[in-house]
């Protein structure tokens, strides 16, 4: 059975809806059943066999006759019991129940009445079955029925398994998630006062490194999120790397800030950072929150401001620039950088070896020292851009590799076909920004590119002509002696091709650019 709010920690929910729940759940009944056939000697399974018909009239006839077996199965070990706790039939409960029926059977795959009965919601049967003797601890390996029940949100059942001794901090065998967390990344908040008020612990972990607040973080579950804080539930955890846990390394760490800006659950975000939560904090690639937030904000990633989910919980999320602003206000870095990146720069030769010669992939950008402008600038998000500088961001820092704001908006970095770039019209608006801003126009970085080359990536007309009119020159060479116009005649590598900028060299020639010469040619025009 899918019990667990996740079966994977690194999107933290459960990836089963309730009919996959209650499929797997029949699946676990009935799977044995295909092999009957095969076997001699059928018990006699006319009694469960009615309990799953749900015909109650033939099951109290049935027990009249002599001889019958309450607790008689199919050929899995499935009784009668196991039906009416999956059908969530109370009667029908009480009716083997006060036959005689055994209220901790065991079917071939561990499951009892109780542990059925829990996953179908059936709190009436769990009192039930609970009253006729049923143990609280017995269940389908790896999953105490304490967590089925707190998972499908029954305060009473959870309470009556509570007095009968269940564990308030049961784990399941998977990744040692606790009643808690699993209420939690449902949203039931009711039954989480209840294992709250019982002494439920609120900063338990999971064998992942994920706490009952982590779960309701990545599920949006705001109810639950605003009950965990107000127990008392630590703000500031990280959570772990789940690569580097399952490679065996020692894990990198994220805020739990982080995670809930990087999924988009801004308005989770900023109730964390209004219980305390450090706005400095770094994620486990050593960003800081700015920067995962700018990340967030890009086409690809940004999420539905309006969503209301199938159970009705809505999820209006707080606009991404208010929580940037909140940020800022409490202390945020707007100048924070990024941990720096070494790039290795593959190069193809005529014979495909792999050594001097051209990029395998041209116009790669190292963004190590980057700052949320940077980041900002790159993805022509110009009103992040204002926000940053109005809170105290420096507009002219570089990135380490010196890569300025002028050239990350104008394209360089810029890949054909990356989704995450907003429009040339935008672009256009961070590159004025920028140059407004002072940024120098001739600016070149650690691999000789300047604004003015990202533009030709970009196949930017419009921002070509902005930055000639600031003064761009069209004779800076890149580290593979090729100035602007170069690149745009003879190509550049890209997705698997070679791609030309034939508009924009018109326009460059058009505005006074001039090729490099051939070395022949340079050394013939010097010797004159």
């Amino acid at each position: 059975m899918c019990g667990r709010p996740s079966a994977d920690e690194r999107n933290g929910q459960c990836t089963m809806g309730k009919p996959e729940r209650l499929a797997s759940l029949l699946l676990l009944l009935l799977l044995p059943l295909a092999s009957a056939g095969l076997q001699g000697n059928e018990p006699d399974s006319r009694l469960p066999e009615m309990a799953r018909a749900g015909d109650r009239a033939a099951v109290a006839r049935l027990l009249q006759e002599d001889g019958v077996d309450v607790d008689a199965t199919q050929v899995d070990g499935t009784a009668a019991l196991h039906w009416a706790a999956y059908d969530d039939d109370a009667e029908l409960t009480g009716l083997l129940l006060d036959a005689g029926a055994d209220p901790d059977a065991v079917n071939r795959n561990g499951s009892t009445p109780l542990a059925l009965a829990c996953a179908s919601a059936g709190t009436a049967v769990v009192a039930r079955l609970l009253d006729a003797g049923a143990d609280p601890h017995l269940a389908p390996p790896g999953e105490p029925p304490i967590l089925t029940c707190a998972r499908t949100g029954r305060v009473a059942a959870v309470r009556a398994l509570l007095a009968r001794g269940a564990d308030i901090d049961a784990v399941d065998a998977w990744r040692g998630q606790t009643p808690l967390m699993w209420a939690a990344a449902e949203n039931h908040v009711p039954v989480m006062n209840l294992l709250l008020e019982a002494g439920a612990a609120v900063d338990a972990s999971s064998t992942g490194g994920f706490t009952a607040l982590m779960f309701a973080v990545r599920q949006d579950a705001r109810d639950a999120l605003r009950l965990l804080i107000a127990a008392g539930a630590e703000v500031n955890v990280h959570q772990p790397d789940p690569a580097a846990l399952a490679a065996g390394r020692e894990p990198a760490t994220g805020s739990l800030l982080s995670m809930a800006v990087t999924v988009g659950h801004y308005t989770a975000a900023a109730m964390l950072v209004e219980a305390g939560a450090d706005p400095n904090a770094r994620d486990g690639r050593g960003n800081a929150i700015l920067h995962d937030l700018v990340r967030a904000r890009a086409p690809q990633r940004r999420v539905a401001n309006q969503f209301v989910d199938g159970t009705g919980r809505d999820h209006s999320q707080l606009d991404g620039l208010d929580l940037m602003r909140m940020l800022l206000q409490r202390g945020a870095d707007p100048n924070a950088r990024t941990e720096p990146v070494p790039i290795v720069h593959e190069r193809w030769t005529d014979e495909g070896i792999f050594s001097a010669g051209r990029p395998l992939m041209d116009n790669r950008v190292n963004l190590g020292g980057a700052t949320p402008y940077l980041l900002a600038a790159q993805a022509a998000d110009v009103e992040a851009m204002r926000t940053l500088a109005a809170h105290g961001a420096d507009e002219r820092l570089a990135t380490y590799a010196n890569n300025t704001a002028v050239m990350l908006a104008a394209g360089v970095g810029y890949v054909e076909g990356s989704r995450p770039f907003r429009s040339e019209g935008n672009a256009l608006d961070a590159v004025r920004m920028a140059l407004d801003a002072g940024v120098d126009v001739n600016a070149s970085n650690a691999n000789g590119q300047t604004a003015l080359h990202g533009a030709v990536y970009r196949a930017a007309n419009s921002i070509i002509r902005r930055l000639v009119e600031a003064g761009a020159r069209t004779d800076f060479q890149d580290e593979l002696e090729r100035n602007p116009l170069d690149l745009a005649e003879q190509g550049f590598n890209q997705v698997a091709s070679v791609i030309r900028r034939d508009n924009a060299a018109a326009l460059l020639r058009e505005l006074g650019a001039e090729s490099t010469p051939a070395p022949e040619e340079a050394d013939r025009a010097a010797s004159r």
